[in-house]
């Protein structure tokens, strides 16, 4: 058997049939719970599990089979990344969780309940994004804000004006120091706002002086300079 110091974690080692040639032996995870589970679960979900850190473990392990239960297939391969507090994470670019779902977990207050927001964020209906963006943006934790800050660079531009709006009330300190930590994602963001607004916002803001999503990446951009 093979413990884990401080974890409830135990494997159990038992050969089957005769012994390979390699001397290879088959392991049965009996129970485990702690930092090897954690490790299982990003290898067999990686969008999912990596988009938290890993302080988060528990919580993220607990609610994501729940919460994607009935979902119409699995998160987009299409992923990006971000270091919060020196910890890279990887988010998917969308989730396609049953609505329902999302909402009924959202209304939790608790740490999985955050986690179902941010992960609202990504979902692939737009109503559920801005339903989940407003209820997270008020929430002070560093992993909320690459959820929070990707949303600027998306094309929907009533969600953008949500995360304006709610610019004099975000934690400057959380996201100044997520902005430095990230050093290229404004001007990446930025380059989504030009192209949407030139795209499908050009007749109606003019000039792009006028467009929230612009307004937004500079405010954002005054923040990281702190």
């Amino acid at each position: 058997c093979v413990y884990m110091a401080s974890r409830k974690c135990l494997l159990t080692t038992q050969s089957r049939g005769p012994p390979h040639e390699s001397g290879i032996q088959v392991i049965n995870i009996r129970r485990c719970v702690g930092p090897l589970f954690w490790l299982l679960a990003r290898m067999s979900h990686p969008t999912e599990y990596r988009a938290f850190p890993s302080y988060l473990a528990s919580d993220v392990t607990a609610l994501i089979p729940a919460l994607s239960l009935g979902q119409s297939h699995s998160p987009h391969q299409i992923t990006y990344q971000v270091f919060v507090q020196g910890e890279k994470l990887v988010i998917p670019s969308r989730v396609y969780y049953q609505s329902n779902n999302v909402l009924n977990f959202a209304t939790h207050t608790d740490i999985q309940g955050h986690i179902a927001l941010c992960l609202g964020t990504r979902h692939y209906d737009g109503y559920i994004r801005q339903k989940c963006l407003k209820r997270l943006i008020s929430i002070e934790q560093p992993w909320v804000a690459p959820f929070v800050t990707h949303l600027v660079g998306e094309y929907i531009v009533q969600i953008i004006q949500d995360i304006e709006n709610a610019l004099p009330n975000l934690n400057s300190k959380i996201y100044a120091e997520f902005l430095a930590e990230n050093p290229k994602l404004l001007g990446t963001i930025g380059r989504r706002v030009t192209s949407y607004w030139n795209e499908y916002y050009r007749s109606q803001y003019p000039s792009i002086n006028d467009y929230p999503g612009y307004r937004v990446v500079t405010a954002l951009s005054t923040l990281s300079a702190l």
